[in-house]
């Protein structure tokens, strides 16, 4: 509740390697001379980039309103001795 950026971040961290990863596989099928246009593979790491993107604005989006809304327990006041 209190990090979501953690949370979030992880997931479009993964997403987006996963989806690096498996275009940088299509580039190397691309320099090889095979066509990557009719594989579902193409259009799966455009998603995956796309949706891990997403997911880390999403954690970041956030962690900025999760700091703005702070509770107020938070917060140690500390006492004065007289």
């Amino acid at each position: 509740m209190r990090r979501p950026s953690h949370l979030f971040g992880l997931a479009g961290f993964g997403l987006s390697c996963i989806g690096l990863l498996s275009g940088l596989y299509l580039i190397y099928l691309k320099i090889i001379g095979r066509t990557i246009s009719d594989r579902p593979l193409l259009f799966l790491t455009i998603l995956l980039v796309l949706i891990g993107v997403q997911f880390i604005s999403l954690g970041l989006l956030g962690e900025m309103i999760a700091n703005q809304f702070k509770k107020e327990d938070e917060y140690v006041i500390q006492e004065v001795l007289k």
